[in-house]
């Protein structure tokens, strides 16, 4: 066998596992949690990567925290995270949801669906 016919092998069997792995993930349970909820959770976990920068006086921070299979994105500004500008959740590049602050539609208490484990993971004492 031929080393570029062993890594195409090698290649299709992991795509396979990992399309294996993703299905078992999709059937899951999920629960939902409020936007204002999330933020908090995502600000106080330490696992949490915190960015911030000052424009024109005015304080933005960025914290990116990955759980599992869900990256999320939370944008907040103030020093004191006084009003949350976005939070997103990504599952393998395809958003799960995405809470914009100016949307007029859109709001802090709206709930969106996580995976149990996600959310257990999260609200754990």
């Amino acid at each position: 066998m031929k080393m570029s016919q062993l890594v195409e092998r090698i290649t299709t069997f992991s795509k396979s596992i990992s399309k294996e792995v993703l299905k078992q993930f999709s059937h899951e349970k999920t629960h939902k949690i409020a936007v204002h909820h999330l933020a908090d959770a995502i600000l106080t976990n330490k696992q949490t990567v915190k960015k911030t920068e000052e424009w024109l006086g005015l304080i933005f921070n960025e914290y990116r925290l990955t759980v599992g299979l869900i990256d999320f994105k939370l944008e907040t500004k103030g020093t004191n995270n006084e009003k949350i500008i976005k939070l997103t959740a990504v599952e393998n590049g395809n958003d799960l949801f995405c809470y914009e602050a100016y949307e007029p539609i859109q709001s802090e208490q709206d709930q969106h669906a996580v995976p149990q484990y996600v959310f257990d993971y999260l609200t754990k004492a």
